[in-house]
């Protein structure tokens, strides 16, 4: 690793970071302008003292690790190459047990997992990383103690010495993001035209309190930088989900979609339920529309409109935009 790339920032304007964020996460402008305000200076920071952490909390399915995974695409849309952020989702519910808090440190001589590596190694190939721990909440509490020193300090400790001598890691250049279902009674609705700067004040003081009393230990809470509130998702957020859901399964098959039926949408839409959010968008489209658009892709077709029904589509080839392949 050259140690001038540690030295440089990056500078991104908050209005090309918010447009293009709400591009891709569609309802959470209030949750993308309260991570613009933290993440935005921390990036043009030359020589940061340590790591952000934010806290995603929200209903499931509604875009936190879509947002983290956003975040990274922006960044590195906008930074040198020398710059780029790598993005590391670890699932949480692999972290119930105590004795799991070996995943992060390493394991004793001895014991089993020794010599294996650990999430934190991709430090030793890029000091740039996004590290998203995905529905923390399920995690035993001495799993996220381990994390206290990184949040701290922006340093993190393995057990044991490696084969090259590393043995601390220098996270002051990453972000941490946690994510969690946790829910937060609101004193007003975050749609509501109040001051944002207060709204999420008023919302991170809320969570704070929330997690405490759901057993989150005190000292974790504290270290945390900022908490997000994700709102539940409006009528337009959900066709905007299905529209890019619908869009992005054809684009594997390289198909533009310049059309798609309101009946589709609806039934897309008539299947949203709070116990999966808008992650059955995509269940649905890949079983239904895949078949529909493996038949055009042997017609090597380019753009189409897209009519019927879910569970009956048609798709129309687009003359005027595109030609067939001979």
């Amino acid at each position: 690793i050259q140690t001038n790339t540690l030295t440089e920032n990056i500078c991104i304007a908050p209005e090309i970071f918010l447009s293009d964020c709400c591009a891709n996460v569609k309802g959470q402008e209030r949750a993308i302008q309260n991570c613009s305000t933290l993440i935005l200076p921390f990036l043009a920071k030359y020589d940061p003292e340590r790591p952000i952490s934010l806290f995603f909390f929200g209903p499931t399915g509604v875009g936190k690790t879509e947002l983290a995974k956003t975040i990274q695409h922006v960044i590195n849309a906008h930074a040198p190459k020398n710059q780029q952020y790598g993005l590391q989702i670890e699932d949480m519910t692999q972290y119930e047990e105590a004795h799991s808090a070996y995943r992060l440190i390493g394991a004793p001589p001895g014991y089993v997992g020794y010599g294996e590596q650990i999430l934190f190694d991709v430090l030793n190939d890029n000091p740039r990383q996004i590290f998203v721990f995905d529905e923390a909440e399920k995690a035993h509490p001495a799993a996220l103690k381990v994390l206290m020193q990184a949040l701290d300090e922006g340093k993190h400790s393995r057990s044991h010495m490696q084969n090259d001598g590393c043995r601390v890691y220098d996270l002051k250049k990453c972000i941490l993001i946690f994510t969690s279902n946790l829910s937060v009674a609101l004193p007003r609705q975050i749609s509501d035209a109040i001051d944002p700067f207060q709204m999420a004040l008023e919302t991170d003081m809320l969570a704070r309190t929330a997690l405490q009393r759901s057993g989150y230990l005190p000292e974790l809470i504290g270290r945390i930088g900022r908490f997000v509130a994700f709102a539940p998702l409006s009528g337009s957020a959900k066709i905007g989900i299905a529209v890019k859901t619908v869009e992005e399964e054809a684009r594997q098959y390289r198909l533009k979609v310049k059309h798609i039926s309101s009946a589709i949408i609806q039934e897309l839409l008539q299947q949203f339920s709070d116990a999966s959010g808008a992650r059955v968008y995509r269940t649905l489209v890949n079983v239904f529309l895949g078949p529909c658009f493996c038949q055009i892709a042997e017609q090597q077709w380019k753009t189409i409109h897209l009519e019927g029904t879910l569970r009956n589509p048609n798709a129309v080839l687009c003359t005027e935009t595109s030609t067939q392949t001979e």
